[in-house]
């Protein structure tokens, strides 16, 4: 027994001298699992909650200047009531400058409603100024069905140049569907060839196709996004054309090629049209994501008559109220919607006397009727959801705000668009397959009285951006040390980690080891010195 003992210990006195003769060797330590993190493209990532105004923008909104039921002056008057900031007056093929005067004289708009040349058409001049100042006489602010009186103290303002373009020519039978004249909401920018004075229905005049009129736009310096696509993908009737792979390979594409087309609606009027363009969205971000390109989701009230003014509007998160403000709100992201309505939610749509029914018949879209007058009268008055703060830490989004129950999460999968990942205030995207695969997530915040929807948030993985070594000595009885080393890896996202391993050496030793599938080159001096610490490339 004795003898066998001897031998044990000259063979490990031989490796120890091994180990001291040839210097550097390496030790593999036992494997460690390291965490995951990712990188979260956070769309509010410059918006200061504390300071920053929250404004209530209409996107799309028409009058007698095109298929309007009621005049500019008085849809602008019932905004204004109904506490709107910023307003895009967004009449067919019509580019709207200002709202005391005339688009262009003589042109076809003019008489699309028979509204005639009369000046009650228009803003007057003092009109104009007292609503731009919020000044504007409250005691009878609005001839609209829900006569509100204007709370927010800062004035309201126009978006700009704007005008909802018709894409003409362009059939696409993806799915059976026809994208025959397909509307486009143009921002910041001056008229189209074929505009005003033009027959419009003639494809022949114009020759503009989706992609040509985003261009155009694009060369006039401004921007655009697609409107209520589910009137012609089919999906306001049949949700798999929202997933049909063509139609969504034709946004994608287009979204791809043109970065100054920056998104679509994802709630249109009374949720009708729309009720599945989430599921489409969510089907376009999960190709476009992943290439980086993110499309922002607006909710727009397309409100031809005063009746349809109210049901769904973007929040602008911006410093101050102004025009330059609002189009960086629409480029990068930095907005939310809100919605009244909600099919498929049930918020809003049904059990709620008077709520109108999931439609596309000419009075019920564009004038309201009696159902859309009665709605307004139980829903318009209510607070909805808003959203006070969204914060990104780590693998974490975390969202607060009012007026909600519940905070849903999606991310789009190839075979289950618009799935739901996850339920809750914050999400931990490093716990969610689905939302790292596809690239992004996004938040539905449910009440009883609306939803509001946040943008995508893009999800990479994270890289490790620096690797610090570090070790230490514990001297032990006889001619053996514990070694411990410790990696601390800083990544992307800000967030860290430390990689620790023991390891029982030699006095005066010098190896390399492997820590967490780094090799760390440590050469130690006397009792507890360490002469060298470095990471081997």
């Amino acid at each position: 027994m004795r003898k066998t003992n001897m031998r044990l210990a000259s063979l490990a006195l031989a490796v120890m001298m091994m180990v001291s003769v040839f210097g550097t060797s390496v030790l593999a330590a036992p494997q460690i699992t390291q965490p995951q993190y990712y990188n979260i493209d956070n769309p509010y990532a410059d918006v200061n909650w504390s300071t920053s105004g929250q404004y209530k923008a209409a996107n799309h909104t028409h009058s007698t200047f095109s298929d309007g039921s009621n005049f500019r002056r008085d849809m602008l008057l019932d905004k204004y009531a109904k506490n709107f900031d910023i307003v895009a007056m967004t009449d067919h093929d019509t580019t709207t400058i200002a709202w005391d005067s005339w688009t262009a004289a003589g042109s076809w708009n003019n008489n699309w409603n028979n509204i005639g040349l009369s000046d009650d058409v228009l803003l007057t001049a003092q009109e104009l100024s007292a609503i731009n100042a919020g000044t504007y006489n409250k005691t009878n602010p609005s001839p609209g069905t829900y006569n509100g009186n204007r709370t927010n103290t800062n004035g309201m303002i126009s978006m700009g140049e704007s005008n909802e373009t018709s894409a003409e020519g362009e059939r696409f039978n993806g799915g059976g569907s026809n994208f025959q004249n397909h509307h486009i909401n143009a921002f910041f920018a001056t008229s189209l060839p074929g505009d005003v004075g033009q027959d419009r229905n003639n494809s022949s005049d114009f020759g503009r196709t989706m992609d040509e009129v985003i261009k155009e736009v694009a060369a006039r310096g401004g921007i655009t996004h697609f409107n209520h696509p589910g009137r012609y993908t089919g999906g306001q009737n049949n949700a798999a054309r929202s997933s049909d792979p063509a139609i969504v390979g034709k946004y994608v594409g287009l979204f791809i090629e043109n970065p100054s087309c920056v998104g679509m609606e994802i709630i249109n009027k009374w949720d009708g049209e729309s009720i599945n363009d989430r599921i489409l969205w969510d089907n376009i971000l999960t190709q476009t994501m992943p290439q980086g390109r993110a499309v922002w989701g607006f909710t727009n009230d397309d409100s031809h008559s005063l009746s349809g003014n109210g049901h769904a509007w973007n929040v602008m998160l911006m410093p101050t109220l102004s025009q330059a403000g609002a189009r960086n709100s629409m480029e990068t992201g930095a907005f939310y919607g809100v919605s009244r309505i909600d099919r498929k939610h049930s918020v809003n749509s049904v059990g709620t006397p008077g709520a109108p029914a999931q439609t596309t018949t000419t009075d019920t879209m564009y004038n309201g009727g009696s159902d859309n007058a009665l709605a307004l009268s139980f829903l318009a008055q209510s607070a909805t959801p808003s959203i006070s703060n969204i914060a990104v830490s780590g693998n974490t989004i975390t969202i607060a705000g009012s007026g909600f129950s519940k905070v849903v999460w999606y991310s789009g999968t190839e075979n289950d668009a618009s799935k739901v990942i996850a339920t809750g205030n914050f999400i931990d995207v490093s716990l969610y397959a689905d939302a790292i695969a596809n690239g992004y997530v996004r938040a539905e915040l449910v009440g009883n009285t609306g939803v509001a929807y946040t943008q995508p948030f893009g999800i990479t993985k994270a890289t490790v951006s620096n690797a610090t070594p570090a070790a230490s000595v514990k001297k032990l009885s006889g001619n053996q040390n514990d070694l411990t080393i410790t990696v601390t890896e800083q990544y992307s996202n800000g967030m860290s980690n430390v990689i620790t391993t023991t390891i029982k050496i030699n006095n005066n030793a010098a190896g390399t080891y492997e820590v967490g599938g780094y090799k760390v080159y440590v050469d130690t001096k006397g009792n507890d010195q360490i002469r060298a610490c470095n990471i081997v490339k």
